[in-house]
């Protein structure tokens, strides 16, 4: 499709230490007016409307997660992707560290617990190198990191916002995290199927069945894998369950 074919074969990439230089610089700056202006957009949906705070908290998710395919588009490079990604996570790290010292650190981001936001940040960018660098560079299936990140994202608000507010059932199950709901879970399979169907038939050139088959597939798998993920690694664990998943369904 247009979108994917965007990108450049990676396995073919090289560049000089000054090209490489000014990519990773512009696709930096970039970014940094990505998240600006959501920045900009939700803090006047904040000051205009009286956002719960798990919403407040879900919609600074969404700017996380649609970083990778941002970073994807805006650089064209595997390569200058990965690098991007690996100075934000040494970068941000400690700046995060410092940054909770603000006494008004936790009503921003919301925390559940002391330090949850720097280790999410470290765990779903360092993922989307990772992601990144497999899928794109090494194997050069971008789709399958969009489709997988879209998913697992997408999925992942439904379940925390349904399972919040409407979960009364609590999941009573061999390895399950005891704190989430068949509600919950119901919701990230739904929010699954139809976030990875309508990638998959934006982002590849597959037939329409096929990419039922494939979103029907990766529906129950990041459900669940999201079910068995404990104390927020189901930020690395849902996306690399489905890439891998999406990556064999291609080959059958």
């Amino acid at each position: 499709m247009e979108y994917i074919s965007s990108f450049t074969a990676g396995a073919a990439e090289n560049f000089s230490a000054a090209a490489l230089s000014a990519g990773i610089l512009a696709c930096l700056g970039k970014y940094i007016v990505y998240i600006l202006i959501c920045v900009a957009i939700l803090a006047a949906l904040k000051a205009l409307l009286p956002i719960p705070r798990e919403v407040w908290r879900k919609s600074l998710h969404v700017i996380a997660f649609t970083s990778a395919p941002f970073m994807m588009q805006a650089s064209g490079s595997w390569l200058i992707s990965t690098l991007c990604f690996v100075i934000i996570c040494i970068a941000a790290y400690p700046a995060l560290h410092l940054a909770e010292r603000w006494r008004g650190y936790d009503d921003l981001f919301i925390q559940r617990k002391t330090g949850e936001v720097k280790k999410s940040l470290l765990l779903l960018f360092g993922c989307h190198a990772v992601l990144i660098l497999v899928f794109w560079g090494w194997l050069n299936t971008p789709w399958v990191v969009i489709t997988a990140i879209f998913t697992w994202g997408v999925g992942d608000i439904a379940a925390a916002l349904v399972g919040k507010n409407l979960g009364k059932h609590h999941v009573h199950l061999p390895l399950a995290d005891r704190k989430k709901t068949w509600e919950g879970t119901a919701a990230m399979a739904a929010a699954a199927f139809i976030t990875a169907l309508v990638t998959l038939i934006i982002a590849t050139d597959f037939s329409l069945p096929r990419c039922l088959l494939m979103a029907l597939a990766a529906a129950p798998a990041a459900a669940y894998t999201e079910l068995i993920s404990h104390n927020g690694n189901d930020t690395v664990t849902v996306a690399s369950t489905l890439a891998v998943l999406l990556w064999l369904l291609a080959r059958v």
